[in-house]
């Protein structure tokens, strides 16, 4: 508290009127300062919300990338796999038309000859099976659909 000069009638007003004066200057400097602080806070507020939008923005372009870099994954994999059990099927028929002209001319040929034929036949189909399943991981497929080659 001030120690104000006691006059007649009270305190002295020119005393009480320079204080109040101070108090008034320190409180309108303080308001200025929290002034300035809420406005830069408010531009930092405004500025982040902006960032954070952007950030969204490439969050959903990222995510929608993903996604079709997933199907489009997954619709790769598909039709190597369809190709793959076509290629199987065209090399199954491939060898029963050549079984067929080997049967055509049996009576031809020696026993030795036709069994040795037919392992041979069968030796390819499971190498080129496994190679298949190795590189394309076509074994979940077959199973998946049932189908099996018989090695």
């Amino acid at each position: 508290m001030n120690n104000f000069e006691i006059v007649k009638k009270g305190y002295n007003t020119l005393d009480v009127d320079n204080y109040i004066n101070t108090i008034k200057s320190n409180y309108e400097l303080k308001i200025g300062e929290y002034r300035v602080t809420i406005s830069d806070l408010n531009s930092k507020i405004e500025f982040l919300e902006n960032e954070l939008k952007k950030y969204k923005e490439k969050e959903e372009t990222v995510s929608k990338s993903i996604i079709k870099a997933v199907e489009k994954a997954e619709e790769i994999e598909y039709t190597s796999k369809v190709r793959f059990a076509l290629e199987g099927e065209r090399v199954r028929v491939f060898k029963e038309k050549w079984l067929s002209y080997i049967n055509q001319y049996l009576d031809k040929m020696s026993p030795d000859f036709i069994l040795e034929v037919n392992n041979y036949l069968a030796k390819v189909e499971k190498e080129a099976f496994l190679l298949f399943q190795k590189e394309f991981h076509i074994k979940d497929y077959f199973e998946e659909t049932g189908k099996y080659i018989d090695i």
